[in-house]
């Protein structure tokens, strides 16, 4: 089984298909499920594609987000240091991976106390400090909800799904 299969179904449950660019709530051109191309820019083989004659396939964009979460991994596992990323639980792992694609390693970086209590292995508190933030208190549902879910994933170390 691919490694990232529980983060890929929920990201695609979670955030919908969509074969052409549009503007996220959060103000960021994306495509397919979620990849941020604001942030990670088209990858060459899509770079000058006219998407109202050629949409993106689900396969594409399949690619696209295992590409993100892949990069989200890398991006989690600097932020909190390896041996820290290391230690958690696979659905753990699982959870931040998914927080980080979700809201960016720039605004993940904000999660002081949330790190801190990664860190000191408090998954509890760090289940806490998850949910007291603008990510967890969103005037949109689907964060929120995901904030829920990923907060408890962190708290019972059990995947939680969408």
């Amino acid at each position: 089984m691919f490694r990232y299969a529980n983060i890929l179904s929920a990201l695609q449950k979670a955030e919908g298909f969509k074969d052409k660019p549009y503007i996220c709530p959060k103000g960021a051109k994306t495509i397919g499920w979620g990849f941020n191309i604001t942030s990670n820019g088209y990858p060459s083989w899509l770079q000058g594609r006219n998407f109202n004659t050629r949409p993106l396939s689900e396969q594409e964009g399949l690619i696209l987000l295992k590409s993100g979460v892949e990069e989200a991994e890398k991006q989690v596992r600097n932020l909190l240091t390896s041996p820290v990323y290391d230690a958690l639980s696979l659905p753990r792992q699982d959870a931040v991976i998914e927080m980080c694609f979700n809201v960016g390693v720039g605004s993940m970086s904000g999660f002081v106390n949330t790190i801190k209590a990664l860190s000191d292995k408090d998954y509890t508190l760090a289940a806490t400090e998850m949910l007291d933030s603008q990510w967890a208190t969103s005037e949109l549902r689907g964060l929120v909800e995901r904030a829920k879910r990923l907060s408890k994933q962190i708290r019972t170390g059990l995947i939680q799904r969408v």
